[in-house]
This record gives C-alpha cells, sequence and structure tokens, in this order.
C-alpha cells in the first residue's frame, strides 16, 4: 500500500486547518465564530474523503481488488485523521469547539471516497522531473507563506494555560512581580511587532521584552480594542517595575501573568521566522527532492566512457 504523499498532504492541511481557522478568524465581527473558533471535528470528516480516494485508486488492480483498495483507502483515511487529531488535541488544543469522537463520523466519507477512487482506477503517470521540480517549488513557496499564519489563528484559538502569579498593577506604567519567572506583555489595540519595550527593576537592572515570532490575538468586542501577545519578559528578581516602550504605537502595554498551550505549540510561537518557513516548505521541498536527477548506481556508475 503507498500512502498518498505530498500534494494530498497540502490539501489535506488546507482543508484541515489554513482554510477553517482562517475563516474563523476572519470573521470576528460575527460574535460566535470569532470567540469560539471552526468546528475542526467536522472539517477532518469531510476531509477523510480524500486521502481514501487517492490511496483506494492508486491500489494495484487484480483478484479481490476491490476489499483491498476499500482498506487501503481506510487505512490511510484513519491516518490522516489520527494525526490530526493528536495536533488538535496535544499541540493546538481547541478551547472552545475540541475535536473529540465525532471524528468517528469520518467512516463514511472515507468509505465513499475509497469506493470512488477504486471505480476511478487512476494510474498516476510519472511527470517531466521539470514540472516536478517547478510544482515543488510552488508548493514549497505557498507552504513556507501560510505557515505563520496558520499557527497564529491556532494558536488564538487554543486553550492556554496560566504558568505563573498575576501581575499586581500599580499604574499603566508601573507593575508589581511578586515572584521571578515569565511574564507576558500584552498590547491593546495595534501594537508594532516590536515595540521595544523594557523594564527597569529593582536597582536598576534592565529587562528587555523578547518579542514572539508569531503573535496571537484575542479580537476586541464593540469598542474594545483587539488584545495581542507582544513579548516574553524573563524577570530575575520579584518587585516594582516600571516599563517604557521605545515605539509604542496605536496601543496601550500591561504586563500579565505568563501562560502556555503546549510545549510544541509554544516552541513554534518562539521559534525564529526562518525556521518556521523551512517547516512550511518542507512538503513542497520534499516534491523538489523527487524531481531532481538521481546518481547512478551499479554497473552504470562503474562504466567510465573516458576509459574507454
Amino acid at each position: 500500500m503507498r500512502i498518498p504523499g505530498t500534494w494530498c498532504l497540502f490539501v489535506w492541511g488546507l482543508a484541515t486547518a489554513v482554510i477553517p481557522l482562517g475563516l474563523a478568524a476572519s470573521a470576528r465581527p460575527v460574535e460566535e465564530a470569532r470567540f469560539g473558533g471552526p468546528e475542526l471535528a467536522w472539517w477532518i470528516v469531510g476531509a477523510s474523503v480524500l486521502p481514501a480516494a487517492v490511496a483506494a485508486a492508486r491500489y494495484p488492480r487484480g483478484r479481490s481488488s476491490l476489499g483491498r483498495a476499500m482498506g487501503a483507502g481506510l487505512v490511510t483515511a484513519a491516518l490522516y485523521a489520527g494525526a490530526t487529531v493528536a495536533v488538535y488535541r496535544f499541540v493546538f488544543p481547541m478551547e472552545r469547539h475540541p475535536v473529540d469522537l465525532r471524528v468517528l463520523a469520518a467512516l463514511g466519507p472515507a468509505l465513499a471516497g475509497a469506493l470512488a477512487g477504486h471505480l476511478i482506477r487512476w494510474e498516476p503517470r510519472r511527470p517531466r522531473a521539470t514540472t516536478t521540480v517547478a510544482a515543488g517549488f510552488a508548493l514549497a513557496l505557498a507552504g513556507a507563506l501560510l505557515m505563520p499564519g496558520t499557527v497564529q489563528d491556532a494558536a488564538q484559538f487554543s486553550a492556554a494555560r496560566p504558568t505563573g502569579p498575576e501581575v499586581s498593577v500599580r499604574d499603566s506604567t508601573t507593575f508589581v512581580l511578586p515572584a521571578p519567572g515569565r511574564y507576558t506583555l500584552l498590547a491593546d489595540g495595534t501594537p508594532p511587532a516590536d515595540p521595544g519595550c523594557r523594564l527597569t527593576g529593582p536597582g536598576g537592572a534592565q529587562t528587555p521584552a523578547e518579542p514572539l515570532t508569531v503573535q496571537p490575538s484575542e479580537p476586541g468586542y464593540d469598542a474594545t480594542p483587539a488584545t495581542t501577545t507582544i513579548a516574553d519578559v524573563d524577570v530575575a528578581v520579584a518587585g516594582a517595575y516600571t516599563m517604557a516602550c521605545a515605539s509604542g504605537g496605536d496601543a496601550d502595554y500591561r504586563l500579565a501573568a505568563g501562560w502556555a498551550i503546549s510545549p510544541v505549540a509554544d516552541a513554534l510561537l518562539r521559534w525564529p521566522l526562518p525556521v518556521l518557513l523551512l517547516i512550511g516548505a518542507l512538503p513542497g521541498l520534499a516534491l523538489v527532492a523527487r524531481g531532481l536527477p538521481q546518481p547512478r548506481t551499479g554497473r552504470g556508475a562503474r562504466a567510465d566512457p573516458g576509459s574507454r
């Protein structure tokens, strides 16, 4: 059984992450959609028809091929759906609409897709190397461009837990931090990506705010501005701190307790942008590698025309 690869994986990602999360994030004027997020379980159910159909269509023909093609389609759909459920349960756990046992309804679309794929009897032909490489580069570019925004949307709708004590606020620029640790810089309004904020603490020690690579935001309500998570602030000593920002933009800044989603999600929010772009480009780069000329091995490689 051949597991459908690059193109199927890319379309699956569009159907179960990029499109539903992007639609929910862009529906912010609609109160329930902007705070609730997408029903990802049903998106997974609907998308299960794709890997099942592709796997069944590519299954070799022969005796009892219908049953085996259907089995290949169901197993492939289960692998795709299971991996996606794991992401939305353990990496980006959805807060308002968790991915739950409703995904078992994917059995119906997977069966239909496997049957349709078997009836189509698609036997792919190997494309030209230049076509494969060009398609791979296009896919890599699309994946790289979509990756940061998709991580941002997923973090917006994920359940976050506090990881430190609450901050005591004296005024708009003075905060009392009860313990050393990591705190979060929030911005209400429209801030720049790096406002250049610094804390001055006991003894005049300077603590810079380290901006996140991907900055999740919570939409505002009526006249209330949106709130964006801007940066981490790691303080070594408890006490009173004053904050100053070099470039405030159209926003008000405040400190809050640190928070976390999951170890993997927290890392994705903080990894350098080139790393995120590379992760998004990996499926396309795999296609490029497949289209590049392979080194010759065996007898053909040992024959040296120049020695004859």
